[in-house]
């Protein structure tokens, strides 16, 4: 798994070694497909680099943005890259203001390994999640399993009766447990869901479920 390091050390160097500093490209957007384009070219240039130092052109979300980007292009592990170093002016701050970004990077990489099992496979890594604080249960009479994340505020409700879908709502909810995100969260997979729930559909590929697992996120995040 790529590590992500923040580093005020403007040389470039890292732990006392020399590697390649390169130029974050100036890319102003909030589209993970953006970025993802620029890390797979990145990782592709550079493959056989274990480290890579970069100094951005705008520290803050754009930065994590790219720095998400870059873990999910590095998920084959087709390459030797090991870490990326951005270098920055606050390393304390930018570890502080990327942490959400680490959870959807975890998070993202779950679900993905989650597409690889069968649905029997994948519901059972599921119901290991109480250990994040979420509460996962069976209702047989309905045929669901539900995931509960117990917020301060009111719930939201999220839906799903297919494998994609199912994907994308766990990825979700683990992402926001690993945040302790402050609302409350209910999940519920399977047909006989809550009406009132909204319905995650029609995820066609595994770079849906990617784009949807971020996209619910900073909707949930932002209170829609």
């Amino acid at each position: 798994m790529l590590e992500i390091v923040f580093d005020e050390n403007f040389e470039n160097e890292f732990l006392g070694q020399t590697f390649p500093l390169m130029n974050m490209p100036q890319l102003k957007s909030e589209d993970i497909a953006d970025y993802r384009e620029i890390a797979r070219r990145l990782i592709a240039d550079n493959k056989k680099q274990r480290v890579i130092i970069l100094k951005p052109a705008d520290e803050g979300i754009y930065m994590n943005f790219y720095a998400l980007a870059l873990t999910i292009e590095a998920y084959k592990e087709d390459t030797c890259l090991e870490t990326v170093v951005f270098k920055v002016e606050d390393s304390k701050k930018a570890a502080q203001e990327f942490r959400p970004f680490a959870a959807l990077s975890n998070s993202v990489r779950y679900a993905r390994d989650l597409f690889k099992f069968d649905e029997r496979e994948l519901i059972s890594d599921v119901k290991r999640l109480g250990y994040l604080g979420l509460k996962v249960s069976e209702d047989y009479i309905n045929n669901t399993l539900n995931l509960e994340w117990d917020g301060e505020q009111s719930a939201i409700k999220l839906c799903a009766n297919d494998k994609n879908s199912m994907i994308v709502l766990v990825g979700v909810m683990k992402c926001l447990a690993i945040n302790k995100e402050k609302r409350a969260i209910v999940g519920r997979i399977g047909e006989g869901v809550d009406v009132e729930a909204k319905k995650i559909e029609n995820i066609a590929s595994e770079d849906e479920i990617i784009e949807k697992i971020i996209y619910y996120v900073r909707e949930l995040h932002n209170g829609n």
